[in-house]
């Protein structure tokens, strides 16, 4: 899930898992728990808006404050052509694009 070392011992400060150093991260199971811990942690802390947690997650929670504090953007992925940051909005939608194919993929699983 890409996490970083640094939000992986703020992760294990704040949450309690079990981390031997920066080789934790290499095991698929630990990464992927922590991972999706931080990504609805993300979640929480942008009220439900799981666009901006998207993007805190991968470009920066300091992004996704400025995007969440300017109101220029809602978090709706119908309106994030409102994001400036050409890198930003496009990942959001890389992201929703992925999405909707797992969904469409399983749903009659």
């Amino acid at each position: 899930m890409l996490l970083v070392p640094e939000i992986a011992n703020w992760i294990v400060e704040e949450a309690g898992f079990d981390f031997s150093g920066e080789d934790s991260l290499l095991d698929p199971a630990k990464n992927v728990l922590m991972g999706t811990w931080y990504f609805k942690w993300l979640i929480d802390r942008y009220e439900g808006k799981e666009a901006f947690a998207i993007v805190a997650f991968y470009h920066g929670e300091d992004v996704a404050d400025e995007l969440f504090a300017s109101g220029k953007w809602d978090g709706n992925y119908n309106t994030v052509s409102r994001v400036q940051d050409r890198a930003v909005r496009q990942h959001v939608k890389d992201v929703y694009a992925s999405y909707n194919t797992y969904v469409k993929w399983y749903a009659n699983k």
